[in-house]
């Protein structure tokens, strides 16, 4: 008497093969080891596993009974509250028992296993971490550049305003208007342009979207902030000018 051909799907192998239908009690023909197709009952439907990398999407899966189709190979996920050390060894113990031919490998923890997967992502994160950080020592750099050199050539200018009855406030708040107002027209570049580049680093993204609106409008904050600390010395600068000394040079 034949046993019952069965298989469990993932929900992306349901998404992709039944969409808008149920798949339970539905037949796929899947050569599975690799070899003629064989028609399989679908009885159950899984959670997805992102088994290739965490920034990619879950692959269509389908799992088999081992006695229906025997492999080479196998792992186990064993949860335990014993050491690493102790799990092994029983582990062995108890396959010894079943077959003292079969050898048992690759031992390895869960967040090893996480590490291994994370390190390179890791890496590139840090590097491009490392590059945001100096790209925003450079703006304010040149922001500050750009800022003082504006103050320095309006200096008879900001004279003749304090000279009329400007108050410094006043030509503080006119100089971090002015280096807002660059900040903004800057923001209004980089945005669109940053949204075109994501999609070049969307795959190194986990559990966030390359078009965060939360992450944008906290980068967009911080540029301003930066651009505004940038701007305030030689807005100090400006506000400490002597009327009489900017009309000498007139």
């Amino acid at each position: 008497m034949s046993t019952k051909r069965v298989s469990v799907i993932s929900e992306a192998m349901a998404r992709l093969y039944f969409p808008g239908r149920n798949p339970l009690g539905q037949r796929l023909n899947f050569g599975f080891p690799p070899g003629p197709g064989e028609e399989r009952e679908i009885v159950g439907i899984a959670g997805d596993v992102r088994d290739a990398a965490l920034g990619e999407d879950p692959a269509a899966m389908m799992y088999v009974p081992f006695a229906q189709a025997p492999f080479w190979g196998g792992s186990l996920v064993i949860r335990s509250t014993l050491s690493p050390s102790a799990v092994a060894a029983a582990v062995r113990e108890q396959v010894r028992k079943i077959d003292e031919d079969l050898p048992v490998t690759g031992f390895q923890t869960m967040p090893d296993i996480m590490q291994t997967s994370l390190s390179q992502p890791k890496f590139r994160a840090f590097l491009l971490g490392v590059f945001a950080a100096m790209a925003l020592a450079l703006a304010a750099i040149g922001i500050y550049g750009v800022i003082a050199y504006s103050v320095s050539c309006r200096t008879n200018e900001i004279g003749i305003r304090v000279a009329l009855g400007a108050s410094r406030q006043a030509i503080l708040k006119m100089v971090l208007r002015e280096t807002l107002l660059l900040a903004a027209a800057g923001l209004a570049l980089g945005i669109p342009s940053a949204l075109l580049a994501s999609r070049l680093v969307g795959h190194m993204l986990f559990g966030v979207s390359a078009n965060d609106p939360a992450t944008l409008a906290a980068v967009a904050v911080t540029l301003a902030a930066v651009a505004a600390l940038a701007g305030y010395v030689p807005a100090r600068r400006a506000m400490r000018v002597d009327p009489m000394d900017a009309l000498r040079y007139e």
